[in-house]
């Protein structure tokens, strides 16, 4: 696996034992190349990015890529649909867990904040940060975007009908709880390790459910 804050990407890769050697063997493999190509993506953008950086890190030579991929757009491609996945996946997760639409948003925030600033700080990337992609690929980032934001628009909206959430506008609420959530790289990228990390995504939790509770409740995260 990548020496990189990304998570396995292939999800085709089971440890099964229903799966033979060499499919476990190709899994790995896939999931490798695409956490490396989240990260150079990250590090130097689409365009600078290239299959020859991605081959340098795994050791490998570019024909091994073209095994798989036809080329650098369909690599590219797969990683985002993989990285989307997984993240939809952990913030659905979230979203279906027990508990009041307050409950269910405070762990959304929580897990958002892991993912991007401390679990999968590449993933994140390449879909928080503007980057140069080309117009197929754009589109793709787009509806992870918009796919990313109605799981925490419902869970919003869920509240706001339960009494539990005062906004005036749920989109703004939505949009608000994004724009902080993506700054928190940024802002305590030094205080989200050790032992006191789980300590300050839970002050940032409670900060950001402000955004959406009324004034007088007391913040439940």
């Amino acid at each position: 696996m990548a020496e990189s804050s990304v998570p396995t990407l292939w999800s085709g890769a089971p440890d099964s034992t229903s799966v033979n050697r060499q499919q476990r063997r190709r899994g790995r493999k896939l999931s490798d190349m695409m956490s490396y190509t989240a990260q150079v993506i990250s590090e130097n953008g689409y365009h600078m990015a290239s299959l020859d950086e991605i081959a340098e890190r795994m050791d490998l030579s570019k024909a091994s890529i073209y095994h798989y991929f036809d080329g650098k757009e369909a690599l590219v491609t797969a990683t985002l649909e993989s990285c989307a996945s997984y993240v939809q996946q952990r913030l659905q997760e979230a979203a279906a867990s027990d508990g009041t639409p307050t409950e269910r948003l405070a762990q959304l925030i929580r897990t958002q904040v892991n993912l991007i600033a401390v679990e999968a700080v590449e993933v994140a990337r390449l879909f928080v940060q503007p980057l140069d992609w080309p117009p197929a690929i754009a589109e793709t980032v787009l509806q992870a975007q918009r796919d990313h934001g109605k799981i925490f628009r419902d869970v919003i909206h869920e509240g706001v009908v339960a009494g539990e959430f005062q906004v005036a506008d749920e989109r703004i609420a939505r949009m608000a709880l994004q724009g902080g959530m993506n700054l928190v790289p940024t802002w305590y990228s030094d205080k989200l390790g050790g032992k006191r990390g789980a300590v300050v995504v839970e002050d940032i939790t409670s900060t950001l459910m402000r955004l959406v509770l009324p004034i007088t409740s007391p913040i439940q995260a």
